[in-house]
């Protein structure tokens, strides 16, 4: 089997699908292994390093053309559709594949594409999640970038001068993203408070040190696969009044709430971000979750729903091993698609020139 590794050509995207560590094991494995030029070199990984794990350098073209898999953090792009062969197998995350008339483009190659944030929830498939690898690293980036623009100490302070309070965080959303900022944040400091929708988010959170905003004791909107469900019109204005009280208190506010795939729900209007004190911090990591406050330019606002990219070395390793773990799972040098598996099948978007399902 041949498998290639390509450069990202997306803005702002420095990590790569497959480091220097991996390609030794795919070797060692049987496995040829094309780099493209300077693939890695934003992550921090030279071509000298691909090549002393023992992997060819080479042209883009020369891996879309000859390659069995092809493996890149996001999907191909419209320009690279006609270098694509029929059997050709794509691990990517094509979360932005959102285009039909593309994906029906791709499908027609005879290309099968294997979406990787499709990931099942399943204890068996835990290795092969980029969604928790890259959602951990992304939480305790936004952590960082929130700590680093506030203008004052983080942890309480008792010197000859006087005492200094400890900073005060808001985290709104408790999956593997907001654990990871909650804590952070407590390990420098801050006294943290958190708010999610799903029940066994508040043991999670608490148990890292966060307090947790209770709306309704006995609520729960987590849906199948452990995100948050459609939340009904009265919790979700309750949780906005609770929320809305705490921000006036709030130094750092860091947002990672996400449905199940969809938009990214409003949990903070330009009104409640208003509400913060001054020069304080907000770091959206969902892309949505707040809308900027007006007439407040001492707050500053921070979205990037691609936080990984920041740390790219150690998410390109963990983006990297995923992938590994995946080809290795499922033959090695004899990777190929099996149908009828429940893993396969829930990463497939299409096979053998068919849309098995397009992303909503």
């Amino acid at each position: 089997m041949i498998l290639g590794i390509l450069k990202e050509t997306a803005p702002d995207e420095s990590r790569v699908a497959g480091v220097p560590e991996s390609v030794m094991k795919y070797v060692g494995a049987k496995i040829k292994v094309l780099v493209e030029q300077n693939a890695g070199l934003a992550a921090g990984f030279d071509d000298e390093s691909y090549l002393k794990a023992g992997a060819n350098i080479t042209s883009r073209a020369e891996i879309l053309n000859s390659a069995d898999v092809i493996l890149k953090i996001w999907g191909i792009e419209e320009a690279e559709i006609s270098y694509l062969k029929a059997g050709q197998i794509i691990i990517a995350d094509f979360e932005n594949l959102r285009d039909l008339s593309l994906l029906e483009k791709l499908c027609k190659t005879g290309a099968t594409l294997l979406a990787l944030e499709k990931m099942p929830r399943l204890t068996r498939a835990q290795n092969m999640d980029i969604l928790s690898s890259q959602n951990s690293l992304a939480g305790y980036k936004a952590a960082l970038i929130g700590l680093n623009a506030l203008k004052r100490a983080v942890p309480m302070m008792i010197t000859s001068a006087g005492t200094i309070a400890a900073a005060k965080a808001l985290v709104l959303g408790a999956g593997v993203a907001g654990l990871q900022a909650i804590a952070t944040l407590k390990r420098m400091g801050a006294v943290v408070y958190a708010s999610d929708v799903r029940a066994a988010a508040r043991e999670q959170a608490q148990s890292l040190g966060a307090r947790f905003i209770v709306v309704d004791e006995k609520a729960d909107f987590e849906a199948a696969g452990g995100y948050s469900s459609e939340i009904t019109p009265e919790y979700l204005l309750k949780q906005k009044e609770l929320i809305k009280e705490r921000l006036k208190q709030t130094d750092i506010l860091i947002t990672t709430a996400l449905s199940g795939g969809k938009s990214a729900p409003v949990l903070v209007t330009s009104d409640m971000a208003a509400q913060m004190p001054f020069q304080s911090v907000i770091v959206d990591i969902a892309g949505g979750n707040v809308i900027p406050p007006q007439n407040r330019p001492d707050i500053v606002f921070i979205q990037n729903k691609n936080m990984p990219s920041y740390i790219a070395e150690s998410a390109s390793r963990l983006f990297s091993q995923n992938v590994y773990n995946l080809i290795m799972q499922y033959g090695g040098a004899d990777f190929k698609f099996v149908d009828n598996d429940e893993i396969l099948s829930a990463l497939c978007l299409c096979f053998n020139g068919k849309i098995k399902e397009l992303k909503q």
